[in-house]
């Protein structure tokens, strides 16, 4: 459900103009009161819209360090000694957003141990590379009694302006240089009436997913409808006197 707004207004009065009824300046504008039922409405809509954040960043990537557009991954680790220090970043735990400072975290000696940022928003080591990897990888280092011997990069790194940004009206465009791979597991089902295709049905197990159906008019295709995600997105093909294909129009409904 759309979040319903509210529209406030102040509360205006006339200083220069008594109320006679009131004996108190004249109201010229009642203004919106503030009551706990408003002020409740928008911690709920706050809250609603954190956890709407939260699902789309498990959807999206779940957890990751994420690059802002124009800018470099954070939390790049270097190290002094058995001192292991890390500049500012922002990382997604499981969906969760932090926002952590540079800072440092002291390493053991002569182990090799994992860095990981934990769901509570704390940069943390572990031998368990398992236990680092349910939440936030970041980093792998191995020491010997006085120093760093061995240092992995463990960051999985998103750009945020790499997310395809869904289209609006017939004037946007996306461009996508990358290959797009279907990797669903559904079964295509064909039907033919007298040798031309006129179904084709995307199913999951014996749910129909997507239906295409192909209509034919004195031997040319004319008209393509695909039913999916509870819509019907035609498509109508009109040819000359010749035979010729001269447009295509879609209706979504």
């Amino acid at each position: 459900m759309a979040y319903e707004k509210t529209n406030w207004v102040d509360h205006v009065v006339d200083p220069g103009e008594i109320d006679p009824v009131t004996g108190q300046p004249k109201v010229i504008q009642q203004g919106t009161r503030f009551t706990a039922a408003r002020a409740n409405k928008i911690e709920k809509g706050i809250e609603d819209a954190h956890i709407m954040a939260e699902s789309l960043a498990r959807e999206l990537g779940g957890s990751f360090v994420a690059s802002p557009p124009g800018s470099e991954p954070g939390f790049i680790f270097s190290s002094f000694g058995l001192t292991a220090s890390w500049t500012a970043g922002i990382g997604y735990v499981n969906g969760v957003r932090f926002e952590i400072q540079a800072g440092s975290i002291e390493l053991n000696a002569t182990q090799g141990q994992y860095i990981y940022l934990d769901t509570d928003g704390v940069i943390k080591k572990t031998t368990s590379q398992a236990t680092a990897d349910a939440k936030l990888p970041l980093w792998y280092f191995a020491t010997d009694a006085s120093q760093v011997i061995t240092s992995i990069d463990r960051r999985k790194a998103v750009n945020l302006s790499a997310f395809l940004k869904v289209g609006t009206t017939n004037l946007d465009v996306n461009f996508v240089q990358a290959i797009i791979q279907q990797a669903d597991t559904r079964t295509i089902v064909l039907t033919y009436t007298n040798g031309d295709l006129t179904r084709v049905e995307e199913k999951d197990g014996t749910t129909v997913v997507k239906a295409t159906d192909l209509t034919y008019t004195s031997g040319k295709l004319t008209k393509v409808r695909e039913t999916v995600g509870g819509k019907t997105i035609t498509q109508t093909l009109n040819y000359d006197a010749n035979d010729n294909l001269t447009s295509v129009a879609r209706s979504v409904v």
